[in-house]
C-alpha cells in the first residue's frame, strides 16, 4: 500500500545524520512512527463470544466473570506518535484487599492482539505499583502514563489514593528490549 519507496544512496549515512540531527536539536523532530504495538497486560470483564473460556475466571469481589492476560493497547504499529506524547490509562484493583498491582508492558509487531500470550508478543518491562490503602476497596485507581516518541519509552504509574509513584524507562532496540531501568 506504499505508493513510493525512497532508498537513499547511502542508507547508513542517512541513519547517522538523523541520529546526530536528533541529538543536536530534538525539538526539530515532531513525531515518529511506532515500529511496534505497545500495551499492558490486564484483567478485563469477560466478553462472551470474543474471549476464550480457558482464560475466564470468577472475580469474587467484582461478582463477575473476568479474563486474564488481556492486551490493553496503548499504541499500534504504524501509528504516528508525537514527541513526548503521553497516553494515560486508569486501572482498578480486581480484589478489595489487593495491595499491589503488577504491570507488564508488552510489545508486538502485530496490529491487533487480544491476549499477551499470543505468538510474537513479548513482555518488555515490569512495574509493581504498591497500593497500601485498601480502605476504598474496589474504588481505587492506578493511573498509568506511557510517554512515546523519544529514544526511549517512559512509563509512570501512580496510586491516586496514596500518591505512591513508580517510573521506568524502556529502551527502543532493533529487537524487543527486555531492559528496564528505574
Amino acid at each position: 500500500k506504499v505508493k513510493k519507496i525512497i532508498i537513499p544512496p547511502t542508507p547508513g549515512a542517512a541513519v547517522v545524520e538523523g541520529a546526530v540531527s536528533f541529538g543536536l536539536n530534538p525539538a526539530a523532530h515532531r513525531s515518529r512512527v511506532s515500529r511496534l504495538t505497545y500495551g499492558c497486560k490486564i484483567s478485563a470483564p469477560f466478553e462472551k463470544g470474543l474471549d476464550k473460556d480457558s482464560k475466564k475466571f470468577w472475580s469474587k469481589d467484582r461478582k463477575a466473570d473476568y479474563v486474564s492476560d488481556r492486551f490493553d493497547c496503548f499504541v499500534t504499529a504504524g501509528q504516528s506518535v508525537d514527541i513526548n506524547e503521553c497516553i494515560t490509562r486508569i486501572y482498578h484493583p480486581i480484589e478489595r484487599l489487593q495491595n499491589t498491582m503488577h504491570l507488564d508492558i508488552v510489545a508486538t509487531q502485530e496490529k491487533r492482539v487480544r491476549y499477551i500470550d499470543e505468538a510474537g508478543v513479548e513482555v518488555i518491562g515490569h512495574l509493581n505499583m504498591d497500593m497500601p490503602n485498601t480502605s476504598k476497596g474496589l474504588d481505587r485507581k492506578i493511573e498509568v502514563r506511557i510517554y512515546f516518541g523519544k529514544t526511549e519509552i517512559k512509563v509512570e504509574a501512580k496510586d491516586l489514593e496514596s500518591g505512591n509513584k513508580k517510573e521506568a524507562s524502556l529502551r527502543f532496540s532493533s529487537t524487543y528490549s527486555k531492559e528496564l531501568i528505574g
